[in-house]
């Protein structure tokens, strides 16, 4: 059985998604990260806290994307993975 997905899991997920999905609508992360619409929510206020991620308003749509900032963070956490799987941790 799989455990529950840490934090940095979740972050690393949504932002993979946004890198891969280009700006979305909140719904498209919401079935991506398989998150409750309320537990999302904090997320993606911290992601825009922290300027990972940034809100596009669109015609009448809300769309989220990924920034540089979380770009760069997407590839140090590759890094970091790499390493641990590299002494097979």
């Amino acid at each position: 059985m799989v455990g529950r997905r840490e934090k940095f899991q979740i972050i690393d997920d949504i932002l993979n998604l946004l890198m891969e999905k280009g700006k979305v609508k909140i719904t498209h992360i919401l079935y991506g990260s398989n998150l409750s619409y309320d537990r999302l929510k904090v997320y993606i206020e911290e992601l825009k806290e922290n300027q990972f991620i940034e809100i596009v308003k669109e015609k009448d749509k809300t769309l989220y994307k990924i920034t540089d900032k979380g770009l760069k963070l997407i590839s140090e956490t590759k890094k970091f993975k790499e390493m641990m799987d590299a002494f097979g941790i």
